[in-house]
């Protein structure tokens, strides 16, 4: 399969955007957590 450069990095900061996104997801949602452990 050939990619054009371009296609190439379109397709890296695509998968970089979702890491991010992935991140932020996690953060959020261990925060939560540490809330529900503190209010136990």
């Amino acid at each position: 399969m050939n990619l054009s450069a371009s296609t190439a990095a379109w397709i890296a900061i695509g998968a970089a955007a979702a890491a991010v996104v992935a991140l932020l997801l996690a953060a959020w949602i261990w925060l939560r957590v540490q809330r529900l452990r503190a209010g136990q």
